[in-house]
């Protein structure tokens, strides 16, 4: 569901700041879901999967405003 609305996000745009502005929700969704998988995991399993993906959300964060 979050990965087609990020490959829209990038193709609606042929100007490259708007392409960033666009960037910036979906980049804090990404971040957000981690923390939830995390705050609700009942298995350490799933706690090491949300802090794995808590931190390539950081590096795609960090990608996005090194876009700006």
């Amino acid at each position: 569901m979050i990965l087609p609305r990020l490959a829209g996000q990038i193709w609606a745009s042929t100007c490259p700041q708007v392409a960033v502005r666009r960037l910036d929700p979906v980049v804090s969704e990404f971040d957000h879901k981690p923390n939830t998988l995390c705050a609700k995991a009942r298995y350490m399993e799933l706690t090491r999967l949300g802090l794995a993906l808590k931190s390539v959300s950081e590096q795609m964060r960090k990608q996005v405003q090194n876009l700006e």
